[in-house]
């Protein structure tokens, strides 16, 4: 018997054939029994376009067969293609914001257009502890999708912040791998306290804090905590920013509450894999221009002579200096940068996800790895995470769900801070014909007659790497009780545990001579209990939801170090191999919160709107009578397009004005027992051990507490192809945390006090717009831009406090920089005063303002000089898609905030010392009267180089932050391929930077966690330019 197929139009036939059975007619009349008895496997192709009531193409919309995981999603034209199973089977088209429909295979049409879903479309806002719709807001909140960012490449939370949310400003310490940033809400919120906002995980409070302990005695990069997750696992990010939107956080969000919400499957969702991959090189930003060995000795050999001439010096004087001569002539000169630094640095990033959803049960889950390798040659960061988050009605009343993230890091540190051994800052002060080694072999440290060490040897004599460990784990029961009434039970946990070594041996220059490793272990356990009952209620044209709630929270920390010295050789990394221990010590801490919350939202007509909440925080910071905290609010909201007046053809489609007062609280940046004082063993005295107080208790410590009035504008136009949003705030924050410096008397060196207060005010402007669409081309716009005024209001005593190059003063910004004013260059010996010439001071040299007239330089001539804070900041992003192919330019900026290069004294002092020298600066010195007037001359001098705005820099910068360009697969290629979506992308990131500012990067800032200190830039590793390729898969 032979098999025949035959296939008229799409029908595949099979018939059984004798090998007498030829003829045509006898092969008709088989092949109609056989239709008739149903022998015909058919299956049918479908293919159209989605689209809305206005004709534009519905990207991403869920296709797929009812009852089957067979599906695809519509590409870039919203375009599709399917193979169904057969000619009745059923399709399901889902989209968010439109109505489900479901149509029969027959039914399909060319051109499918879908029904808005009125209330889907209702953009929902995670307002803590519930969801709200936007439009009934009543406080100041940012949003940011994921959807929003899913054209653009980004590798932490922050970064997907960064530029896209108004009244957010966030600044990277460093271009380290995982490296800290500083994140700030509506300006800075705390002296000596946490400027932190409080960051809320799938509704789990969480640190933002470094446990590790290495970082400052060892010079490492401070680790961001936020590293730790994979911004692929985020389904949007809610910035609440109001004491309206912030308060039932209470004692935690003076500095704003940014809600982080992860993605979770959804009910009736077809099974849907998604698979991502990119690489990437990375690289230096620019390039500093150093003087080569000939300007280099020209200008430090003129310094020379010019202090051996003006002190009347001879050989054999003990002050002589003697001129400098290059030990390697005819040689090339030694880039110190680029013997420490990759050309390219790799980075890669792979994750897979899942997700699907019947009607009981929903489940999301997913596995990612992040690698990426520091511009400086050991230096590594990787990231291992894994998320699943599962929800499942049990019935109609019960509801459950766990959601639970594992993720380690490997940070494979180098020392980068200004603490001596910086690695980065150190190589660019080599001068130009140092070299790292000498002719047999062994390191040539820093070179002929200067005691620094070199950058290749710190490098190979030193390991040093931190692994952090977190479970973020949230549990939860939700019980309908009656109509309108719900329980719900939530037990969430953090639990992180660091591991810092860092062992040096004894070739290092900073080591002990036989070798030392640092073995230093740390654990934060945070748990919390929360039980809120919520009841909503619809009376006719009035409607209310009230929360009430209570909490309970423990955050327990434990570590430990040792130090092993002595180790017989330097194969040994474990410290039970050391000779001897240096030192070892354990400690600990405990810290509580309970709290009560209570939450009225109300509204009439849908034009009216009002929320109240009051939330009580007890904490165990604080001595008794100070341990509890009030924080209430009160909003209010009108939305004047709903009102019969309102014309309803008019360009404005919404408009809502918003007011809000309230009251939050801070209580991070102090110890768990400041309020209290401490004893600890360890201490001696003649001989005797015994126990020495070490902390100064102040039983009157208390919370921050700021007051915040904002009033706000929303507004929509054109049938809400336009919208905007705008807000001004005033925030006054009271009881300022300081550690106030004790005088050497009192056996302390300080006390943690409330001394003061703070106002910000400012003004937040942003607007979304729809600028074309049509089926082959569109182009969306988001522009933001937001006004932060800070000023100190008081202060204990009302006494400025100097603070480095700083100063905390009543009615200046805090952290504004206090140093002498350069005031040009003295270009003859009679301008110099007699005071000052009587120190040396001459022509050449810098000339300070001299703000009390006394013809001399004293610390009373110092004066406020500028301010790390800007003027104004923001975002602009563009997206334009054209076809299958998609570009994304997103831009940030920053105007009016100032940056003291401390990183760059070194080699700007024009000889002064024998550090290597900027090309600019060597080249253009004073040589003469009317030569330059604003670099001084060649000279070994203090003057030159005291503290002044000759190294303050205007920090004002515009970045071309990412440019992504992509290009997704049209439909009927993925179907062929057995795919519902692909989309591959270039990508740039930090591609241009247009800035005054002569280092490698204005948006820096050394003290990230100090608001003291801010806008300093220890030259440290810069932010790298990244050039990625990369797809994205979806089955």
């Amino acid at each position: 018997m032979k098999l025949r197929y035959l296939q008229i139009a799409s029908s595949i036939c099979i018939t059984c054939c004798h090998l007498g059975m030829s003829h045509p007619a006898l092969a008709s009349q088989t092949y109609s029994k056989m239709l008739t008895k149903e022998y015909v496997v058919t299956k049918k192709n479908v293919n159209g376009t989605i689209v809305d009531k206005d004709g534009n193409p519905l990207i991403g919309v869920t296709i797929f067969e009812k009852g089957t995981d067979n599906g695809c999603i519509t590409d870039f034209n919203g375009q599709y293609q399917l193979s169904l199973s057969n000619r009745d089977a059923v399709i399901v088209i889902s989209y968010v914001g439109y109505k489900t429909q479901e149509l029969k295979g027959d039914q399909l049409v060319e051109k499918i257009v879908l029904e808005e879903d009125a209330v889907a479309l209702d953009e929902l806002v995670v307002v803590g502890y519930a969801v709200q719709k936007k439009k009934e807001l009543t406080g100041s909140t940012s949003s940011l999708k994921a959807s929003d960012k899913k054209l653009s490449v980004t590798t932490s939370l922050d970064q997907m912040m960064q530029g896209n949310l108004s009244g957010v400003n966030i600044t990277n310490a460093s271009g380290m791998p995982g490296g800290a940033v500083r994140v700030s809400i509506r300006g800075v919120g705390s002296i000596n306290g946490s400027n932190e906002p409080l960051f809320v995980i799938d509704g789990i409070p969480v640190s933002n804090s470094d446990n590790s302990g290495v970082n400052g005695r060892f010079g490492g990069s401070v680790q961001n905590p936020l590293s730790m997750l994979n911004p692929n696992d985020i389904e949007s990010i809610d910035v609440l920013k109001d004491a309206a939107a912030t308060a039932i956080y209470g004692s935690r969000a003076t500095n704003g509450v940014v809600m982080v919400t992860t993605k979770r499957g959804k009910k009736g969702q077809r099974t849907t894999v998604n698979l991502s991959a990119s690489y990437g090189l990375q690289s230096l930003p620019k390039e500093i221009e150093m003087a080569d060995s000939d300007l280099y000795l020209t200008v430090r050999n003129e310094a020379v002579n010019n202090y051996n001439t003006q002190n009347n010096l001879k050989p054999g004087d003990n002050l002589y200096k003697t001129l400098e001569v290059n030990p390697r002539p005819g040689q090339p000169d030694t880039d110190w940068i680029d013997l420490i630094t990759h050309d390219q640095a790799a980075v890669q990033n792979y994750e897979v996800s899942v997700s699907s959803g019947s009607e009981k049960t929903r489940f999301y889950s997913s596995l990612g790895y992040f690698d990426q390798e520091g511009i400086i040659l050991t230096n590594r960061f990787r990231r291992y995470s894994l998320r699943t988050n599962v929800d499942h009605d049990i019935s109609n009343a019960f509801q459950t769900g766990v959601s639970i993230a594992l993720s380690k890091t490997i940070n494979n540190r180098v020392p980068n801070d200004n603490v001596g051994n910086g690695i980065f800052t150190r190589s660019i002060e080599q001068r130009p014909f140092d070299v790292p080694f000498k002719e047999d072999g062994r390191y040539m440290i820093g070179g002929v007659d200067i005691p620094r060490h070199n950058g290749i040897q710190v490098l190979n004599e030193q390991k040093s790497k931190n692994e952090w460990y977190r479970v973020l784990a949230n549990a939860y029961l939700t019980i309908k009780l009656l109509e309108g009434l719900e329980y719900k039970l939530s037990l969430s946990g953090d639990i992180r545990y660091s591991n810092d070594y860092l062992k040096l041996t004894k070739d290092h220059p900073y080591g002990s001579p036989k070798g030392e490793i640092t073995d230093y272990r740390s654990m934060m356990q945070n748990y919390l209990i929360d039980n809120t009952l919520t009841y909503t209620k619809q009376i006719k044209d009035f409607n209310f939801t009230a929360l009430g709630g209570y909490s309970m929270q423990e955050i327990n920390t434990d570590a430990s170090s040792i130090v092993g010295k002595d180790f017989p050789s330097s194969q040994f990394d474990y410290i039970n191999a050391a000779g001897r221990i240096n030192s070892a010590s354990t400690t600990g801490g405990k810290n509580r919160l309970i709290s009560t919350f209570f939450r009225l939202n109300m509204g009439y007509a849908d034009r009216y709107l009002f929320t109240f909440s009051i939330r009580a925080d007890g904490s165990s910071k604080f001595a008794d009578g100070n341990q509890w905290g009030t924080f209430p609010s009160v909003s209010g909201a009108w939305r004047i397009s709903n009102e019969s007046f309102f014309p309803k053809d008019g360009i404005i489609s919404d408009l809502k004005l918003r007011a809000s007062w309230g009251m939050t609280g801070n209580q991070e940046g102090i110890g768990n027992y400041d309020s209290r004082s401490l004893a600890n063993g360890g201490h001696n005295y003649n001989g005797q051990d015994g126990i020495a107080i070490t902390t100064l208790a102040n039983p009157d410590l208390k919370w921050e507490k700021s007051d915040q009035t904002n009033i706000g504008l929303d507004l929509s136009l054109f049938n809400d192809r336009v919208t905007v949003g705008m807000d001004y705030f005033i925030k006054n924050t009271k009881d300022l945390l300081y550690d106030r410096p004790l005088h050497t008397t009192t056996g302390f060196s300080s006390i943690t006090q409330n001394i003061g207060s703070m106002r910000n005010t400012g003004f937040e402007f942003n607007v979304e717009s729809h600028n074309i669409m049509n089926d082959r081309f569109s182009w969306d716009t988001q522009f933001n831009i937001s006004t932060i005024k800070n000023k100190l209001t008081s202060l204990i005593d009302e006494k400025p406090i100097p603070v480095g190059n700083h100063v905390l003063q009543v009615g200046q910004p805090i952290g504004s920089f206090y140093m002498y004013k350069m005031d040009g260059i003295y270009q003859d010996n009679q301008e110099v005063p007699e005071k000052l010439y009587a120190k040396g001071v001459r022509a050449g040299d810098i000339k300070y303002a001299d703000k009390d007239n006394d013809g001399d330089l004293t610390p009373a001539d110092k004066e406020i000089v500028g301010k790390p804070l800007p003027d104004f900041f923001g975002g602009l992003t563009n997206r334009f898609r054209y076809g299958n192919f998609d570009l994304t330019i997103f831009n940030t900026f920053s105007v009016g905030n100032d940056v003291y290069a401390t990183g760059m004294g070194g080699i700007d002092a024009v000889g002064h010392n024998n550090y290597g020298m900027r090309k600019d600066i060597a080249a253009n010195r004073w040589t003469g009267p009317g030569t330059n007037n604003s670099i001084p001359r060649a000279m070994i001098s203090t003057h030159n180089t005291q503290a002044s705005t000759y190294l303050l820099h205007d920090g004002s910068y515009f970045k071309f932050k990412d440019v992504t360009l992509g290009y997704t697969l049209p439909s009927n290629l993925t179907q062929k391929l057995n795919i519902s979506n692909m989309r591959v992308y270039l990508s740039a990131q930090n591609l241009w930077t247009i800035s005054s500012y002569p280092g490698y990067d204005p948006e820096v800032s050394y003290s990230v966690n100090n608001s003291k200190t801010m806008g300093e830039d220890a030259m440290t590793v810069p932010q790298l330019r990244t050039f990625v390729c990369g797809f994205n898969l979806t089955f």
